[in-house]
């Protein structure tokens, strides 16, 4: 369209004053140096910046280029923070909004739990959760609003969808569809373990660490293949890298 009728079209952020939240997991000898070293940020797009160290979570506020952003702080008792487990979308595992939506729903099931109870109670949930049958904070909408929506008596291919989480906004989605059978055997079996180590826990039997401890990775399975992706240039690897990342899932599947 003419530049003169696109300036006009407008747009606007649906929820107003809505922030941007993003999280910073470190050791606990970090935390001085996380509050000094973003506290003196000088760009002319900053404004507003204000850190809060003593609250009950900490966090550094400002405003950059007119949005609301909280730099949250969360310190852990370790020497050094682990990998994050069986996570990632591309690779045929759970995104964060997927392990998000899991926790919702645990929250609507015991709305008045303790935290340490909702912890027991999301591994005992989805160890035994009955999957393809879908995880819904919702009804599916029937408002379509010309998107198409989950919907596996209409579409096809969300028939074939093993391990489905369906957003809760419109258009509904599948944030789980590249979840495959050996993935989800994986994370069920890494969700057994859950409800276990969370009663010993609540009886003091246990430490909440033992949940996190590293698996013996190495030494689970007899055969390995190992991928290598080299490129050019640093430009071809910007570029190529994420899409080879996208298309590993696909091997197992073939």
């Amino acid at each position: 369209m003419p530049a003169e009728i696109a300036s006009s079209v407008g747009g606007k952020v649906q929820n107003k004053g809505a922030d941007i939240d993003a999280l910073c997991v470190a050791t606990a000898h970090r935390e001085k140096e996380y509050f000094s070293a973003l506290y003196t940020i000088k760009n002319r797009l900053v404004k507003d910046l204000i850190a809060v160290k003593n609250a009950y979570v900490p966090v550094i506020k400002l405003n950059f280029d007119g949005i609301e952003i909280d730099l949250l702080f969360a310190r852990l008792p370790l020497s050094k923070i682990p990998g994050r487990g069986i996570y990632s979308n591309a690779l045929g595992y759970l995104g964060g909004v997927s392990w998000a939506m899991l926790v919702a729903r645990t929250c609507q099931l015991y709305p008045n739990a303790l935290p340490a109870t909702l912890v027991h109670k999301f591994f005992l949930i989805f160890c035994q959760w009955r999957w393809p049958l879908p995880v819904l904070l919702k009804r599916v909408d029937p408002v379509r609003l010309g998107f198409p929506v989950w919907d596996p008596r209409v579409n096809l291919a969300d028939r074939y969808h093993l391990m489905p989480v369906i957003t809760p906004v419109n258009p509904q989605q599948n944030s789980t569809f590249n979840v495959s059978a050996s993935t989800r055997s994986v994370m069920v079996e890494e969700l057994k373990i859950g409800p276990t180590a969370t009663v010993d826990k609540l009886l003091n039997k246990r430490r909440w660490a033992d949940l996190f401890e590293n698996t013996e990775f190495f030494s689970q399975y007899k055969y390995y293949l190992v991928l290598m992706a080299s490129f050019v240039s640093p430009d071809d690897q910007l570029q190529w890298s994420g899409r080879f990342e996208s298309r590993i899932r696909h091997l197992i599947g073939q």
